[in-house]
């Protein structure tokens, strides 16, 4: 119960672009309850907050094989900000893989899927 009143208190602070609060707040959830959906938006409020290698580093914690359904196409999608900010051309492809045997049957996230992916694929790469 305390995770999940962290958690939308994160979830607030983050809507509002307060990241740093959010951070605070999402560690407090994390800390109450380890949940999956608690490491994706934590990843995501790092990445918005510069901090790429902590972002990396949380969301490495995160197998995709095993992590349920519902939570995939959110953790692709932050893998693919993470890709475009660090320029990491490998965890690009990496994540169009994914994305690309991601199936769905909900047209809403079929079309997401495809925006990710030509948002990755049109991506002017550091060099």
């Amino acid at each position: 119960m305390l995770a999940g009143l962290y958690s939308e208190i994160a979830e607030l602070y983050s809507t509002h672009d307060d990241y740093g609060k959010a951070v605070k707040y999402y560690k407090l959830s994390l800390k109450a309850k380890m949940s999956e959906a608690g490491i994706i938006h934590l990843g995501k409020c790092y990445i918005y907050k510069g901090e790429l290698r902590k972002a990396r580093k949380i969301l490495g914690r995160i197998f995709f094989e095993g992590l349920d359904e519902l939570y995939r196409l959110e953790f692709l999608r932050t893998q693919a900000l993470l890709a475009i900010k660090t320029c990491d051309k490998e965890l690009a492809e990496d994540t169009i893989q994914k994305l690309s045997l991601l199936g769905t049957c909900n047209e809403y996230f079929e079309k997401q899927r495809k925006e990710i992916i030509d948002e990755l694929r049109g991506q002017k790469w550091c060099v």
